[in-house]
């Protein structure tokens, strides 16, 4: 039932900025009817204020008349997201002459109050504002209550700023009253934890000061994730993970510290945190005495850091495991992560498809508030994975050239079974997901016999039992046929008058069923004799309950394939805004099956891109509008403090793309994948542990980085040396470390004289690429890695014994 109605807003805009008189009749019939308005807009500030802001407060004038005795245009109230928010600054609701809108704005500040002023910089203009949300008037009218409010806080979440961002932009925010919440408000996540339900201020900001003054010493750092943004424990000046020690969580509107099993802990401890701060601090250093042991011994004290310190926010809790990323706090319905080879495309690619297709599941991975064995938090991720595509929840393709509309969408199809040759449409992987999708788009019980997957599994049991086929009555009951064989794809049937076979399509069976598709001529009756028949298979007392559930596509390479000739007319639909159940869903006609065909809101794609392959400005226009792109970039951070034999990983990494930037661009640099599996072997333990990391390094050089580069620069030897710093060796101490060597050989001694080459030079410039399998080659001098990056070897003597012969080579492996 609607909630506002369009007698109120004719009334509005017949009486607004009008002279309001008191005496008249007819302004004072006007006045009862704009109070009633009022009262409407006071119901929709409580509910929301309620909802959204259980701390919070909320004003409202209530007048539909001014100090200047004029009919207000606009019907609003104030919500203050907490008792303490700056009076000057709220969430705006509002009924005005246009339809409905709330958003983020001062009160009775004056024009020239250089508050006002910055607020309208930020704000900027108001049909385009990232803190303003209008609904037009034949939109509200649909709407009830519970649906506006609803409105309203999707619109609130979806803002630009936060309210703690805005009032810091703007100058309104007090830093001083909640010392210790400023120095960890470092992540939007953290900002909507302040605010939730139940959350005290006072007892959080007094908690936070115990943890960073207790002993041991902890560092303090943000996650991006709303449920427990703020954890304790040890993490260095890296983007690695932090160790967590623990956490701040509500639960039930209680702030509570909590510490999970991990660590050889025997249980998870978790301490509510009451009114009482002397009770509060003695129990939590209470506990932090009791577990110092474990802390200490699994490297999980730190310096007394704060979130600030580290510029950044981590995606997910991960104890030193790897497993983390760059992913947000919710999955975007078409991403897609792009860089050069070997940045985790892949690797960070499962995180995000499991996120996406079950967030309770990832979160408690992610959070690592269920216990599994001794997994890290990347094997358990990799394990829910498997178990979401084993239920076809999660599908992975790899776009490719010759890749089109007919195998990703739909199109014609031919069987052969016995003699009978059979054509039928063949849906893709695309629209396969699509309407399993569709099935699950929302949490329902239904009657069994109106659920297809019921009546279809009681259909294949009944099939099953039978030898000879099952006949079945025509609904006009003068005829019958009978079905001889089904698979996912086809029903063939006989009829019995006549030799011919016949066929129905089970999507086609599905789409009448469903009545998203009606079909008309000879078939008709066959459908509908199907129909009625698996319904009678069903109980009709038993119910069936169908909850939601996400799917994801991962396309692979997705910058390979041709998008206008494997999506065609479908483009349009991945859109958010075009999906089935938002705003301005849209659906299409396939041209194949005459079938209506839209897209759900409930999949997911998820893309990787290669850029070495293909530039991103070279992206086709309807795709880059249509994903958000997320950038994985080399991250030689990762490897800070790593040696193998003296030779610095994260210097080498780094100077190598520095180098390839120059040369070619940011979107060819080498990924640190290509490194990992050094790292590995460094970290792995074993007594050659640092020997081992050596070999790889070799194999990584010969069987990636050389033939990558070779690929990067058309071989053009010469680049490849800048970027290996080889030309830095030549004429100098190191120049028995060059890995490839260049060489001037004139024409007259290659060919001799009077060889009639018609050229520019009388010389060419030859290179030679040292050979790896050589037992004294350069490439098993650790000095020889050492060089690409360290200026100081070029100017001193190099040591020479720099133990290559310790070193085998590959050939001997």
């Amino acid at each position: 039932m609607s909630f506002f109605n369009k007698q109120q807003f004719d009334l509005l805009n017949t009486w607004a900025k009008q002279k309001y008189h008191k005496n008249d009749v007819d302004h004072q019939s006007a006045y009862k009817g704009l109070a009633n308005i009022y009262r409407l807009v006071e119901q929709w500030t409580d509910s929301l204020q309620t909802q959204v802001f259980p701390n919070g407060r909320i004003d409202i004038r209530k007048s539909p008349v001014n100090q200047a005795q004029k009919f207000e245009s606009y019907m609003w109230g104030k919500i203050y997201p907490s008792t303490n928010s700056p009076k000057a600054l709220a969430y705006t609701v509002g009924f005005n002459t246009e339809g409905l809108n709330i958003k983020i704005d001062t009160v009775s500040l004056k024009g020239n109050d250089e508050k006002r002023k910055r607020y309208l910089e930020v704000r900027g203009e108001f049909t385009s504002s990232g803190i303003v949300s209008q609904l037009p008037i034949n939109d509200a009218l649909a709407l009830s209550l519970e649906q506006i409010v609803e409105w309203s806080t999707s619109q609130i979440k979806g803002f630009q700023f936060t309210y703690e961002q805005l009032a810091k932009k703007i100058g309104l925010s007090d830093s001083n009253e909640f010392p210790y919440i400023e120095k960890c408000n470092n992540s939007i996540a953290f900002e909507k934890f302040i605010n939730k339900k139940g959350l005290n201020k006072k007892i959080f900001d007094d908690a936070i000061r115990v943890i960073h003054e207790a002993e041991p010493r902890f560092d303090l750092y943000n996650i991006n994730q709303e449920s427990s943004p703020l954890r304790f424990g040890s993490k260095d000046n890296t983007k690695k993970p932090g160790k967590v020690a623990g956490m701040f969580v509500i639960e039930k509107g209680q702030l509570n510290l909590y510490f999970t099993k991990r660590y050889d802990r025997e249980e998870a401890k978790k301490i509510p945190l009451n009114l009482d701060l002397k009770s509060n601090e003695a129990l939590i250093n209470e506990v932090l005495k009791g577990q110092l042991a474990t802390f200490q011994e699994n490297g999980l004290c730190g310096d007394s850091r704060w979130p600030t310190f580290y510029g950044e926010v981590e995606s997910i809790s991960d104890d030193g495991n790897k497993g983390g990323g760059p992913l947000g706090a919710h999955s975007p319905l078409n991403q897609i992560l792009y860089g050069p080879p070997g940045t985790g495309k892949t690797y960070h690619c499962i995180e995000a498809a499991v996120k996406a297709a079950d967030p309770l599941l990832h979160k408690s991975i992610v959070d690592n508030t269920v216990e599994s064995d001794d997994l890290t938090v990347r094997e358990k991720l990799e394990n829910a994975y498997k178990l979401l595509v084993a239920k076809g929840q999660i599908r992975f393709v790899t776009f490719h050239q010759s890749y089109g509309y007919e195998e990703f969408v739909i199109g014609l199809t031919a069987r052969t079974k016995g003699k009978q040759l059979t054509y039928f449409e063949k849906d893709g992987v695309f629209k396969e997901i699509c309407d399993e999708a569709k099935t699950y788009r929302e949490t329902i019980t239904v009657k069994s016999s109106e659920s297809f997957i019921t009546c279809w599994q009681a259909f294949v049991e009944k099939f099953s039992e039978v030898e000879t086929g099952i006949e079945i009555q025509t609904v006009s009951g003068k005829s019958s046929i009978n079905v001889y064989d089904i698979d996912n794809d086809v029903i063939r049937f006989d009829k019995k008058i006549g030799t011919s076979v016949h066929s129905l399509n089970v999507k086609t069976l599905k789409a009448i069923f469903d009545k998203k598709r009606v079909i008309k001529g000879g078939l008709e009756p066959y459908y509908a004799a199907l129909i009625k028949y698996i319904k009678s298979l069903a109980d009709n007392n038993s119910s069936t309950h169908i909850e939601r559930k996400n799917y994801v596509l991962i396309i692979d390479e997705i910058n390979r394939g041709n998008i206008s000739k494997i999506f065609g007319e479908l483009i349009t639909l991945i859109e958010p805004s075009k999906r089935l159940g938002a705003k301005d869903e849209l659906e299409v006609i396939l041209p194949n099956s005459e079938e209506p065909f839209s897209v759900p809101d409930n999949l997911y794609l998820i893309g990787t891109m290669n850029t070495a392959d293909r530039s991103l400005a070279m992206m086709d226009t309807a795709l880059r509008r249509r994903f958000d792109f997320i950038e994985m970039m080399p991250q030689p951070e990762l490897f800070k403090g790593k040696e193998v034999k003296g030779i610095d990983l994260e210097l080498l990494l780094k100077t190598m793309n520095k180098r390839i930037e120059v040369l070619y661009d940011r979107e060819h640099t080498l990924g640190h994948a290509f490194l990992i599996p050094v790292l590995n072997a460094l970290d792995s333990g074993e007594e050659n542990a640092e020997v081992s990391a050596f070999i790889e390094l070799k194999s990584t050089f010969k069987n990636k980085i050389i033939p990558l580069l070779e690929e990067y620069f058309f071989e053009d030897w010469n680049k490849i040396r800048l970027a290996l710093g080889d030309n830095r060796k030549e004429k100098s101490e190191l120049e028995q470390y060059i890995f490839v060597k260049s060489k001037n050989e004139e024409y007259s001694k290659i060919f001799g004289e009077n060889h009639g080459l018609e050229t520019y030079e009388d010389t060419k410039t030859t290179y030679t690429l040292a050979d790896f399998n050589a037992q004294y080659s350069v490439w098993n001098s650790p000095i020889a890695y050492q060089a690409i990056y360290d200026d100081t070897l070029l100017k001193s003597p190099a040591n020479t014994n720099d133990d290559a012969n310790e070193v085998p080579s590959l050939s001997a492996q």
